[in-house]
């Protein structure tokens, strides 16, 4: 009897030109992407629950800031209403808050910490304008502007009703 004859396997080259095609335009696109991706972020203190419950209640300035449309109200907390800062033409005044804030911080230099009051439909961009704001002030003297530090420490909450504020 003729035995069949074995036909012995073919030896395969792995083809991996269309994996290599791949990679030829993947690894360009995500090293390009990578560099708009850059994220920024801003630390934030929200105060935690019973945080206050154990401390002294002793009268010092807590600076509030509550936004209403374009009109913002510098606040103590503790107190009173410090200083209004009129909107004008649609746009909030940021210069004049600057500047008001500015007084706040030289009669108390140490403190850092504002509390941001906003309203349920205050758009993104208003908040980081604001936030630049109280954050540092840009200072002309001579020939030079210089960068005073404020009021970095920012916390943000809801705006209180109208008769809440009044006191």
């Amino acid at each position: 009897m003729i035995q069949g004859f074995r036909r012995r396997p073919k030896e395969t080259e792995l083809n991996i030109t269309t994996f290599m095609n791949l990679m030829v335009i993947l690894v360009p696109f995500l090293l390009i992407t990578a560099v708009f991706s850059e994220i920024t972020t801003l630390q934030l203190n929200l105060p935690q629950p019973g945080a206050f419950a154990d401390e002294p209640q002793k009268p010092k300035l807590q600076l509030e800031l509550i936004i209403r449309g374009n009109d913002l109200l510098i606040n103590n907390a503790v107190g009173k209403a410090i200083e209004r800062v009129a909107g004008s033409g649609g746009e909030m005044d940021l210069k004049a808050l600057s500047a008001a804030l500015y007084k706040v911080k030289l009669s108390n230099p140490d403190h850092t910490e504002i509390t941001l009051l906003l309203e349920q439909n205050t758009k993104y961009e208003r908040l980081v304008a604001l936030m630049d704001t109280v954050r540092s002030k840009m200072i002309a003297s001579g020939i030079t502007t210089e960068e005073v530090v404020m009021f970095p420490d920012i916390s943000i909450g809801d705006a209180p009703d109208d008769e809440e504020v009044e006191r």
